[in-house]
């Protein structure tokens, strides 16, 4: 796939030579302001030539780059399923021992009983597990503050607060984990804010044509002098 952008050209062979590197890593690597690397990372996103992953941005395409995406996504499951998996075939291993020992050596019953007991002890581990896995997320479903935002995008400083008490204890929290942004008077979600983020720059009669959470936030950004309106029209946001 020919690639004309030079600026998509440089990062896409950054990546290459640097796996995992995030966009201030590549801003600063290339010169690039921090807006244009994230630009360029879309747009190299949506033609499937870069993945993201925990770490940073991957180029894609060659068996090396695939390789590093492949175990980047195992590295990223749920660390309490995997944990069940492997409990289910530490019990499958321990009754095979069992009933081979039954078989070879039906005298040693004070053996066999003690096995057995242990596999009632991963069982019980594993029910454990799969009960602590289960209440979290169902309390992600039942938090207030999570549901209210994940629907609506944007709430208001002060109802944001509110619902914050009500699960977590403070607005704080969920800023700090990365499910929030606090902008002026409004609070964002944060996957709404990054798909706001990725379309800069955008023209102001584009605006327009979105709809009217995205016009809150944008317009929001620009009174907090988070972006501003250049003079060909685009508004774009304020570099780091």
């Amino acid at each position: 796939m020919s690639i004309t952008n030079p600026v998509d050209k440089a990062i896409l062979n950054y990546l290459k030579r640097h796996p995992n590197s995030k966009p201030r890593e590549i801003a600063d690597a290339l010169g690039f302001s921090l807006v244009v690397v994230r630009s360029s990372l879309y747009r190299l996103r949506e033609r499937g030539l870069v993945a993201r992953t925990s770490r940073g941005y991957i180029a894609k395409g060659d068996r090396k780059s695939d390789v590093l995406y492949d175990e980047e996504n195992v590295i990223q499951n749920d660390v309490s399923r995997s944990r069940l998996e492997t409990l289910e075939k530490e019990i499958n291993s321990l009754k095979d021992r069992v009933s081979e020992i039954e078989r070879s050596l039906q005298d040693f019953g004070e053996v066999i009983q003690k096995i057995e007991k242990n596999l009632a002890e991963i069982r019980l581990t594993i029910r454990s597990l799969r009960d602590v896995v289960n209440f979290g997320e169902r309390k992600k479903s039942l938090d207030p503050f999570i549901s209210k935002l994940s629907t609506e995008k944007i709430l208001g400083l002060n109802e944001a607060r509110r619902l914050a008490s009500e699960g977590l204890g403070s607005l704080d929290k969920y800023v700090e984990d990365g499910v929030a942004v606090v902008i002026g008077k409004i609070v964002v979600s944060r996957e709404f804010y990054e798909s706001i983020i990725m379309r800069m720059p955008i023209n102001v009669e584009e605006v327009n044509q979105l709809g009217p959470k995205e016009k809150i936030l944008i317009e929001t950004l620009i009174s907090e002098g988070l972006a501003y309106i250049d003079n060909t029209h685009m508004i774009k946001i304020v570099s780091e």
